[in-house]
Formats: structure tokens, sequence, C-alpha cells
């Protein structure tokens, strides 16, 4: 169960791996363009503005900074960094002075526009804080669950609950649906979190065999599966002072009959690699090895 686990968690990262451009392209697209059709509709006021310059805030960022590290040579991806913040101050600014000088109208706001307001307003920032942006890399693996588990459980008790007596129609008006849709959100990331951390598990122990092996997470040891989820088990958010390729997400020591093998967790191939920088040739850039293998991974 766990190996067919591990496979279709594998297949998915590929996949997604191999869609990415496109998805964060039109997703990107798609909320941008929301900060200035939103507020002519009817529907929507400030609120949606906001909501969805908030939403973009976050993915500009994340695309900037990401275009801007990728090249240091040729100066295309700070080009493109400049680019996308300054496309993102231009929708910002047609949006603002939409929402700043339209007509106000009195319309019934319908579940359908509450729904779509969630979406853009608490669906893109919190996956791009979550996975690409990493804010909880090599935090407490049980800590992060925790604190996910309640934040989800709070907003879900608070659409249904919050209020009473001065809402219309508790959990769908747009603070129930917003507090739904980002509870939903939190607990898709969960899952996804947690089936990372089975498949890389499960991979620890397969490329292992049958030697004496352990985990490792920066300079902690591994010995808490949660802690091996795509949340925490990653290196922090590059911060263009080092090289690239001098990181590790997380490393697999085994003590195989012919010596001491390392390997790196490659979330782009769902599978541990040789290559890791315990094998670099300067020592100052070694990791320094924490854990010690045995034969499982005993859960504390």
């Amino acid at each position: 169960m766990v190996t067919l686990l591990t496979d279709a968690v594998r297949q998915i990262l590929q996949l997604a791996n191999a869609m990415t451009f496109t998805v964060v392209v039109i997703a990107y697209c798609l909320t941008l363009l929301s900060m200035i059709v939103l507020p002519l509709r009817p529907h929507f006021g400030r609120h949606a503005f906001w909501g969805g310059a908030f939403s973009n805030a976050v993915f500009s960022y994340w695309l900037s900074t990401e275009a801007a590290s990728s090249d240091a040579r040729f100066g295309f991806g700070v080009a493109i960094s400049f680019a996308i913040i300054l496309l993102f101050l231009i929708c910002f600014a047609i949006g603002a002075s939409i929402t700043a000088f339209r007509e106000r109208r009195e319309a019934v706001t319908l579940r359908s526009a509450n729904l779509l307001f969630a979406i853009i307003a608490y669906v893109p920032a919190p996956l791009i804080l979550l996975f690409p942006l990493g804010i909880f890399a090599r935090w407490n693996g049980i800590f992060v669950f925790g604190l996910l588990v309640l934040l989800a459980a709070a907003l879900a008790f608070l659409a249904f609950l919050a209020a009473p007596g001065r809402r219309k129609s508790p959990p769908f008006d747009r603070f129930g649906l917003s507090c739904l849709t980002l509870s939903a959100t939190l607990t898709l990331s969960l899952a996804i979190a947690f089936a990372s951390a089975t498949a890389v598990w499960a991979e620890a122990e397969r490329t292992a065999g049958r030697n004496p092996y352990c985990l490792q997470s920066g300079d902690q040891p591994v010995t808490v599966m949660l802690d091996a989820s795509i949340l925490t088990f990653r290196e922090p958010r590059y911060d263009g002072k080092s090289p690239r390729y001098l990181r590790n997400h997380g490393l697999l020591i085994v003590d195989a009959p012919e010596g001491r093998r390392v390997f790196n967790w490659s979330y782009r191939r769902a599978k541990f690699v040789p290559e890791s920088l315990y094998d670099f040739s300067s020592p100052m850039e070694r990791p320094r090895i924490v854990c010690i293998p045995s034969l499982s991974l005993k859960p504390e």
C-alpha cells in the first residue's frame, strides 16, 4: 500500500513539474485581470479589489524573485522580474482607479460571486506561501501540521458560527465562503504535505535496502515522518547570497558495505539522488552529518 502511494505521489509530482509553467502563467494572468475586471462588476466592491491585490502581490513577489535569481550572466532574469513587477503595478493602478472613481451600484450579492471572490483572494496566496516560498522550511513538522490543522478548524468554525444573528445565510455569505475556502486550501495543503512525507519515508527505506540509514533535514535528524513533508523537509528560500547548487533539501545517509553514501532528496524527480553537498570538493561546504544510521527510522 505504501509503495503504491509512493509511486502515485512520484507520478503526480512529475506531472505537476511538467505542467507548472503553463499553470502558473494562466493563473497569474487570471489573477492580474481580476484586479481590473472584478471592480467593474456590481457584485464586487473595494474588498474584491484588495483581496485580488494581495494575492497578486504574493504571486508577483514569488515570480519576480524566482526570475531574478535564475540568471546572473545575461540579465534576462532581472528583465523578466522587472516586467512582472511593472505589470502588477499597472494592473494595480487601473484597478485602484476603477475602485475609487466608479459609481457605486447596489446589487444583490450572489453566492457564485462570493465563491469567486473567495477563490481569488484566499487560494493562490496560501499555496504560494506554503510551497514555492516555503515559509516553514526546517520547522518542526508536528508543530506545523498542528498549527495548520488548528487554523483550518478555526476557520470552518467561524464560517458557521461567527457573528450569529448578524449574517443572512451562514456559511454561504461572503465571510462564510471566504473562511471555508481558506480552510479547504489549508486542508488540501496538509493532504499534499502528508502524501509527500509518506513518499520520502518509503523512498528512504527503498533506497537504503537492508543497510543502516537515517534522514537529516538541515542540521537536525529526522525521526518523525511529519518532519519529512514538503512543508519542512526543504532548503529555506533562496536568498541569492550563495550558488543555487550549494543546496540540499534533505539528506539520506546510508552505511553501505562499500562505505557511507549520502543522497539528496529531489522534489523534481521525487526520489533520492546521489548528488549532494557531501561529495563537494570544498570541506567548508559539506554538511555536517548529525543523524545515526540504523536499520529503520523509529518514530519518536
